[in-house]
């Protein structure tokens, strides 16, 4: 998904965002207020997370492959986030929480990687040409 050369720039807007956002929420509503938040968002993603795996271990301990396997993997993917310290985890976390956001994930992604012969285009022989000089890659 991400070249070599892109992971160290994520991480490093990744890291600049956290400081950022905790000095804005910092002078905003003060130094006890920010940690009691950050706390409190730990504390919230803790508790989803424990509720999800307990509804998991309930249902059944396959691994699911489906919609639905997937669905939980993000949800416990926006608790993870929670739990992380930093605000700007916090808003991709509370952003996951939404079923909305989720789904529309989960269809991009299983459009990404359904099979090749869904997305095929048939045409009929009037419809194309062969062209000479290039081999099969394109090169």
């Amino acid at each position: 998904m991400f070249q070599g050369k892109k992971l160290p720039l994520l991480l490093v807007f990744w890291i600049f965002s956290e400081i950022l956002l905790f000095t804005l929420i910092l002078r905003s509503i003060g130094l006890l207020a920010t940690l009691a938040l950050a706390l409190a968002t730990s504390l919230l993603g803790l508790s989803n997370l424990r509720k999800l795996f307990k509804i998991q271990e309930k249902q059944s301990l396959k691994i699911k492959r489906d919609a639905a396997g997937l669905d939980a993997a993000l949800a416990a993917l926006a608790d993870i986030c929670l739990i992380l310290p930093g605000f700007a985890s916090d808003l991709l976390g509370l952003a996951l929480k939404s079923p909305t956001l989720r789904k529309n994930f989960i269809q991009r992604i299983q459009q990404a990687s359904s099979p090749i012969a869904e997305r095929l285009i048939e045409l009929s022989p009037q419809e194309w040409k062969i062209i000479r000089g290039r081999d099969a890659s394109g090169s």
